[in-house]
């Protein structure tokens, strides 16, 4: 044996004394055991916020949603894909953007709060369904259209709501191969229409086609010397279509209400003066 390996030996400490049942004892301790589970810490504030947030992205949603039934951005797809490209123009993309950031904040605040035993994936993903499906649910229960009519007639004023329902929401769609409007007089093939801004356009009707007047119609086709010749034809639903008329009557009324109260008061103003 060589010196290193008696140094080594000496340096090894003793093997204290055990009892007899050392060994028994030792399993009986382990078969005592349990393993707790891991606590979760919930984040109350974490929770709230994510809440407020999905909150918040169902109301985007929704204004994305009407906004696009408003603009006659729709009624171009009853064509096919040949207005495809135009649509595009019409989508709100500076309310799409932010809502979709917002949503995945709030799922990402939603996984931190540790509210649910799910992995970050499936929070995602159910944060983005309920956004939307509540968004789909709440546009269509005609909430939009009651808050509308509200604002228009007057009867509160929002900052950015009154803004975006009496500003923003409306028909607006201007594409020069697609015409849309309601029938207010024909004659041997051509028809008058009335487009949801109140501008009365002259049209020639596709061959061997026939309408009312009332009926509101929309038109593919081309301006020709200032009538619009129409090429395919279909019906719009007259409950949705008047949705678009609703907006520009009651916008009219409101501004002539508003332009007689201003001339009533410019009179009484005349009037003090005279005297």
């Amino acid at each position: 044996m060589t010196k290193l390996e008696d140094i080594l030996k000496s340096a090894r400490p003793l093997v204290p004394p055990l009892p007899a049942n050392f060994s028994e004892r030792v399993m009986t301790e382990i078969a005592g055991l349990e393993v707790e589970p891991v606590r979760r810490v919930f984040s109350i504030f974490n929770f709230i916020a994510a809440c407020f947030l999905l909150l918040v992205g169902v109301l985007s949603v929704n204004s994305i949603l009407f906004e696009v039934q408003m603009n006659g951005s729709l009624e171009l797809l009853s064509f096919g894909t040949r207005f495809l490209a135009d649509v595009f123009g019409y989508i709100p993309f500076d309310l799409i953007i932010p809502a979709v950031l917002i949503v995945g904040l709030a799922s990402r605040m939603m996984w931190a709060s540790k509210a649910f035993k799910k992995g970050i994936a499936a929070v995602i993903i159910s944060s983005y369904l309920v956004t939307g499906v509540g968004g789909a649910a709440l546009a269509a229960t005609g909430v939009n259209e009651k808050i509308r009519d509200t604002l228009i007639e007057g009867k509160i004023d929002w900052p950015v709501i009154s803004w975006f329902y009496k500003e923003r929401a409306r028909f607006l769609e201007k594409s020069p191969h697609f015409s849309m409007g309601r029938v207010d007089k024909l004659d041997n093939g051509f028809a008058w229409i009335v487009t949801p801004t109140g501008r009365q356009v002259k049209v020639e009707l596709p061959d061997g086609r026939v309408v009312k007047k009332g009926q509101v119609i929309r038109l593919a086709g081309s301006d020709n010397n200032g009538v619009f010749k129409g090429y395919d034809m279909n019906f719009c639903h007259p409950v949705k279509a008047q949705r678009y008329y609703h907006h520009m009557s009651m916008m009219q009324h409101h501004m002539k209400m508003h332009m007689n109260m201003k001339g009533h008061q410019q009179m009484m103003k005349r009037m003090t003066t005279s005297q």
